[in-house]
């Protein structure tokens, strides 16, 4: 049994909806930091191609208003556009 649907029943039970994404690097001041300590062979392929921050605060916002997404998982790598994946494909 997978996390989401370890989730489901706090939703049916509690009404508490639960969604995950999972980002591949994000451009944060921690990541920044993290990378700057990197030797330039550890950093090879994730600069420059960083996750906007704001993209993943807007994809949060927009899995709380839409009620239709709730148990979802959103994956989003740097070199990909975010992909919202099924049910098959979670399990």
């Amino acid at each position: 049994m997978g996390p989401m649907e370890t989730a489901a029943p706090i939703a049916e039970r509690l009404g508490v909806r639960v969604n995950c994404i999972c980002p591949d690097w994000v451009d944060t001041p921690a990541v920044r930091r993290s990378l700057a300590a990197m030797t330039p062979e550890e950093r090879a392929g994730i600069e420059p191609s960083l996750v906007p921050a704001e993209e993943i605060a807007d994809l949060i916002v927009e899995l709380v208003r839409d009620e239709t997404l709730a148990g979802r998982i959103v994956v989003r790598r740097r070199s990909e556009t975010r992909r919202l994946l099924s049910v098959e494909q979670r399990e």
